[in-house]
């Protein structure tokens, strides 16, 4: 979990460790379906670059750390990712430019070639709460999918030294969103998305504060 829930909304992480912590990963049937939760950090935890599994690698080893790979291992198919991602979305992190960043949970999910996932859902919550932003783009993305390509606001650009090497993969438009939200603006170059988020951002005094896009998308789930 990250810092913010931890030790501002004091919420638990669960049992990562154990039976236990197998059965919180193991997910639950519905409708022949297996879902599995992986609200937000776990989402990015897969213990390699994407693409890259090393030899005789272990998936539940070290279920915090490769929480992804062992959801696979367990049975998995419909990842659920219900998200209060805090910060702006538009903006630059320790992993780079965030919506960059975020394919490696909800596009990865349905890409890696070492798993097998059909389908990820991803629910954000957007808007200010007091001091805090939450923002993002909501998404459903499905394995071998042919939906005509897209991407998150920022994606067609990548930056060497500001985004991570490997996340170049990630670059540009994919067919496997079945289905995913626009964002408050069309998208943009980088400096001009940034400028928006910071007019989106609590305290602003700007006419866009708390305007973000709030709303819903939907697909077909088949086997």
């Amino acid at each position: 979990m990250t810092d913010i829930e931890l030790n501002v909304l004091g919420l638990d992480e669960g049992p990562a460790t154990g039976e236990a912590g197998l059965a919180n990963a193991a997910g639950v049937e519905v409708e022949g379906f297996r879902l599995g939760f992986a609200t937000s950090l776990p989402a990015f935890q897969w213990g390699y670059p994407y693409g890259e599994r090393p030899e005789g690698f272990e998936p539940c080893a070290d279920i915090a750390a490769r929480y992804m790979p062992c959801m696979d291992a367990l049975g998995v198919d419909v990842v659920i990712q219900a998200e209060a991602n805090p910060g702006r979305w538009a903006a630059h992190y320790a992993g780079g430019w965030q919506p960059l960043e975020w394919m490696n949970s909800t596009w990865r999910t349905v890409a890696e070639p070492s798993v097998g996932f059909r389908y990820n859902i991803t629910a954000h919550l957007v808007g200010n709460l007091l001091d805090l932003a939450f923002d993002g783009q909501s998404a459903i993305t499905e394995r071998r999918a042919q939906a005509p390509p897209r991407h998150y606001v920022g994606n067609l650009e990548f930056e060497p030294g500001v985004d991570v090497d490997w996340y170049q993969a990630f670059q540009g438009g994919k067919r496997e969103f079945l289905a995913l939200a626009p964002w408050v603006t069309d998208d943009a170059p980088r400096g001009r998305l940034l400028a928006t988020g910071a007019q989106l951002a609590p305290g602003s005094g700007d006419a866009l504060e708390n305007d973000y896009l709030e709303t819903a998308v939907w697909a077909d789930l088949v086997r």
